[in-house]
């Protein structure tokens, strides 16, 4: 499970972590094609489930959501991709997936209630009440 999958690395970022960490030289993927490509390795079956957030900014070294979708597109992976229709509405990449057949929609893998604190639901509504 990756949680807060947007903030997944670029292919620089990713290199420089992988020469400085692992002693890695010409490592040159981003991180989801790199963590796909593991994934690819088992045999059977594998899931990987990307949570990702609203309103987060994306620092820098940090690809974004649409690095997973690039990384599904150029890859040679067998997948299959499942996603909320939400994401789907705001990723030109996700829509791209779906007119391909690639992907499929799932309205109850939007999580619309942030999961952060059990009342992180009544903020929104307390702070729209007091402003």
């Amino acid at each position: 499970m990756f949680d807060e999958a947007q903030p997944a690395w670029n292919a620089a970022r990713t290199s420089r972590f992988m020469h400085e960490k692992h002693g890695q030289t010409n490592f040159e993927m981003p991180e989801p094609t790199f963590l796909l490509s593991v994934v690819e390795r088992h045999q059977d079956w594998c899931a990987v489930i990307c949570l990702v957030g609203e309103g987060q900014e994306i620092n820098l070294g940090e690809a974004g959501i649409s690095e997973w979708f690039t990384a599904l597109k150029e890859g040679t992976f067998r997948t299959k991709v499942h996603l909320s229709q939400v994401v789907a509405q705001r990723e030109p990449a996700a829509t791209a997936m779906l007119g391909a057949g690639n992907a499929e929609t799932t309205s109850a893998l939007h999580l619309a209630v942030s999961l952060r604190s059990f009342r992180a639901e009544r903020v929104s509504g307390f702070v729209g009440y007091i402003s």
